[in-house]
């Protein structure tokens, strides 16, 4: 599955895309949205979901990593954010 990160294409707009690095809460529930409509599957082994992100993708990728659920990341040219 892909998606575009919030502010992208035709997702819910931000004030601005430093605003998903700033807000540590918002661009995470796009990622919890897609994680819980993958497990609800069928066709999805739920213990073998992953992420994969990069730039701020890859900051939600490196987020994921406390999530028990994402068993695997990958982050590509991320942006330093202290806390992670």
């Amino acid at each position: 599955m892909a998606y575009d990160v919030r502010g992208q294409r035709e997702s819910d707009k931000v004030e601005s895309i430093g605003q998903l690095f700033n807000d540590q809460e918002l661009a995470p529930k796009d990622l919890d949205a897609a994680k819980s409509y993958l497990q609800k599957r069928k066709d999805v082994d739920s213990k073998r979901i992953g992420a994969i992100g990069a730039s701020i993708g890859g900051n939600l990728s490196a987020m994921a990593t406390s999530e028990k659920a994402i068993k695997s990341v990958v982050s590509i040219s991320s942006k330093n954010i202290s806390g992670l």
